[in-house]
């Protein structure tokens, strides 16, 4: 039982280390997929802005150059300086400018290629007329967007001073350009939603174009902003924020335009960077949690699996003990029926060994003739019945003491041929008066077994009773007696007697079992001969093994433990086989 929590709690940490290992490796993973996808979007942000900062440069100066081209064109020759012609002289005012005008010295718009207003339009607080009557700066003016009055839309101012001969102050020449037009150029980049490309002016941090809420957007500082921090540290560049205008966090792109008061900032809204991301990491986040219930449904079911393990192995030794207690209680009954038995075959034997030994004295006349020859068949019938009871309880004694384990053993060298013949001498009246022929050992003075020896008189004394028993009249039986190759004896009692079928001769060696077991069988006998053979040779050491066939016969083959007698006698050759004719 502790063993399977030990086992059940190794399995749920190996489970809960799996499970941190993959979340483990999954967050790991996600953390540098984000961090390499907010990396290309800076990268990307970066070079769009420094690709929209050339593009603005084109214009810019394609505008400058023309406004220089149509000053030189005035200050040559005020007089008879021709606006409209102008006009259609270059290619940018047509296709790309709202309009081509002149303002006087006295603020008053002169020329303008709108169609011109019958009443006088006055531009002098503008601050692209403002910021030339000054003097000349030598630089185009960028103005912040506004509505211009004449067209009424909304525009940048692009103007440079005219001077006269002298040097005086001769008005300005404004060109104005229509910030959706940088804003189409901008939309050619494609950042999703909440994403924007805007043209800031660098000294008054106002957006001059937007790619979107133009309106909006349009004449609104970025002063406020990290912005002009980040211009101070770096023309170019790269940083996060989060808009105090719409709450959105961007990662924008910086790129100060060359020769000109201007920067283009790109704006990429991070949860359109990281949209494709957001989408890996619900499918990755969905596949953990499918491995994750594989790994905790084979975790719980390795843990039941240990639990039914557990619970299988309780009951294995539950029933081991039962088993282990039920053998201890059958031995415990086998030794005292055995003890029983042993003590009530001592009581009988008593009794009928006067019994037996009285009839002796009837049969043999010893103390005077008996009156009636029927009373000597009486005694004959008591003292035949009496003996067989005898040997009856001497087989279930001896029996009782092998399963009791009282029987006691001496070991010692036999020598084999006298003892065979001394035990013939039991049965060789019985063969007789049977029929049946007696075959015995010679030579057999060479052979010598290690053995009890009371043992082995009742092991052959069983051996050969059973084979002339089971022998019928005219039949043989022999014994046989070889050394083997392993230092054993082979003795063997065959018999041409009726057989045993394959099916029973295992049976025969159980106690109180005969190959025909009925009631009206033709041989008599308890049944314990085989029995108390097999177990005695067992004791000493050997084995008792038995081939039939019915009709044939019987042969029952004992090995028992050659001595080692080798310093006393020469070895019989293995393989001889000692037998003779009796």
């Amino acid at each position: 039982m502790r063993t399977g929590r030990v086992v059940r709690a190794a399995v749920f940490a190996f489970t809960i280390f799996l499970l941190i290992l993959l979340w483990g490796g999954l967050a790991i993973q996600l953390g540098y997929d984000q961090q390499q996808t907010l990396d290309r979007a800076r990268s990307t942000s970066a070079n769009l802005s420094a690709t929209f900062a050339e593009y603005t440069v084109g214009v810019m100066r394609a505008m400058d150059q023309t406004l220089l081209s149509v000053k030189q064109d005035y200050e040559k020759d005020p007089e008879r300086f021709d606006a409209a012609a102008e006009v259609q002289k270059y290619a940018v005012l047509r296709d790309i400018s709202l309009q081509l005008g002149l303002i006087g010295p006295d603020g008053n718009l002169a020329f303008s290629s709108l169609d011109k207003s019958p009443e006088p339009v006055y531009l002098g607080d503008r601050e692209h007329f403002v910021a030339h009557v000054g003097g000349e700066s030598g630089k185009m003016f960028i103005s912040r967007p506004m509505v211009g009055r004449l067209s009424g839309r909304l525009s940048l101012q692009l103007s440079r001073r005219l001077d006269r001969p002298d040097g005086s102050f001769a008005g300005v020449v404004v060109i104005s350009l229509d910030p959706q037009y940088l804003a189409n150029l901008f939309n050619s980049a494609s950042l999703g939603r909440d994403g924007f490309v805007s043209l800031v002016g660098r000294d008054d941090m106002f957006v001059r174009a937007r790619t979107s809420d133009l309106g909006t957007m349009l004449r609104r500082s970025m002063a406020g902003t990290e912005l002009p921090r980040m211009l101070e540290r770096s023309p170019t560049g790269v940083y996060e924020v989060n808009s105090a205008i719409d709450g959105v966090d961007r990662v924008l792109g910086y790129h100060a335009v060359p020769d000109y008061p201007l920067v283009i900032v790109v704006g990429w809204a991070r949860d359109a960077i990281l949209a494709d991301f957001y989408d890996r990491r619900r499918w990755l986040g969905l596949v953990g949690m499918v491995i994750s219930m594989v790994f905790a449904g084979a975790g719980l079911l390795f843990i039941r699996q240990v639990d039914r393990q557990t619970r299988t192995e309780r009951e294995l030794r539950r029933q081991a003990v039962e088993l282990n207690e039920s053998r201890m209680e059958a031995e415990t009954a086998n030794r005292a029926k055995s003890q029983f038995l042993a003590n009530m075959s001592h009581e009988l034997r008593t009794p009928l060994n006067a019994i037996i030994g009285f009839s002796e004295l009837i049969l043999s006349g010893s103390l005077g003739p008996i009156g009636s020859p029927k009373y000597l068949e009486y005694a004959g019938d008591i003292h035949a019945s009496g003996t067989h009871l005898l040997d009856l309880i001497n087989g279930i004694l001896d029996m009782s003491k092998i399963e009791a384990g009282r029987y006691d053993l001496a070991p010692e060298e036999i020598d084999l041929a006298p003892v065979v013949e001394e035990c013939l001498g039991f049965i060789r009246v019985r063969a007789t008066e049977g029929g049946v022929a007696l075959d015995n050992l010679r030579r057999a003075d060479r052979l010598r077994v290690r053995a009890d020896k009371r043992a082995l008189k009742q092991i052959l004394i069983n051996l050969q009773s059973n084979a002339v028993k089971f022998t019928p009249r005219g039949g043989c039986v022999s014994i046989a007696a070889t050394r083997t190759e392993d230092g054993m004896v082979a003795i063997e009692v065959a018999d041409t007697g009726i057989g045993i079928a394959a099916a029973d001769l295992k049976r025969i060696f159980e106690p109180f079992q005969q190959a025909d077991n009925s009631l009206g069988r033709a041989h008599e006998g308890t049944g314990l001969g085989l029995t108390i053979a097999k177990s005695l040779v067992e004791l000493n050491g050997g084995t008792l093994l038995a081939a039939s066939a019915v009709g044939v016969g019987t042969t029952i083959t004992v090995r028992l433990p050659a001595a080692d007698d080798g310093s006393r006698r020469p070895p019989a050759p293995a393989g001889e086989e000692l037998h003779a004719s009796s």
